[in-house]
């Protein structure tokens, strides 16, 4: 019951439709299952790429610059997954911290189940849900990112956004000494 209402918890600030429970054999949806639609000009995310490869290309690159490695997992349908590459991308203090500290790699989390499994199901966090591995691959920390989004202004709704201090408060926390 209580890993039902902290996966519950997750998915309500993540993205609304994450795969079903993910695991190394993904399958087509089944009869009147719902497919997930990408997003207009969001293709951060690409299915036919080995998220294992991606992350070795990843590890090379940081290791050589003395980054770590942020392997943020979602799908090109998911709305907070562009969100929060927006703030990634276009924040004045973010963008730069990330660029300094981090090598940013996209995983389709629908084609990354043994990846899910080998690192104690991130997935269980929502979507987007980012790993942030040392060069050598170590896994340092699994961040659900629903704890980074913008709060509701008072009687309102919250935006689809990240709050940029907290954003750059776990990049600072985790980024290498």
């Amino acid at each position: 019951m209580r890993f039902a209402l902290v996966v519950s918890l997750a998915l309500a600030t993540a993205c609304s439709d994450p795969p079903a429970a993910p695991s190394t054999t993904m399958v087509a949806p089944a009869a009147g299952q719902k497919k997930h639609t990408p997003l207009a000009g969001y293709t951060a995310y690409d299915a036919s790429k080995d998220g294992k490869e991606q992350i070795k290309a990843a590890q090379a690159e940081a290791k050589g610059r003395n980054k770590r490695v942020l392997v943020m997992f979602g799908g090109n349908w998911c709305k907070w997954g562009k969100a929060l590459d927006a703030t990634f991308a276009t924040n004045a203090a973010v963008q730069p911290t990330l660029d300094k500290s981090f090598v940013l790699v996209h995983v389709d989390s629908e084609t990354s189940g043994a990846l899910n499994d080998a690192w104690g199901n991130p997935f269980a966090n929502g979507f987007p849900v980012l790993v942030i591995l040392d060069a050598d691959g170590k896994k340092l920390h699994v961040q659900e990112t629903g704890a980074l989004e913008m709060a509701a202004p008072p009687g309102g709704a919250a935006p689809v956004a990240h709050d940029a201090d907290k954003v750059l408060a776990f990049l600072q926390q985790w980024s290498p000494v």
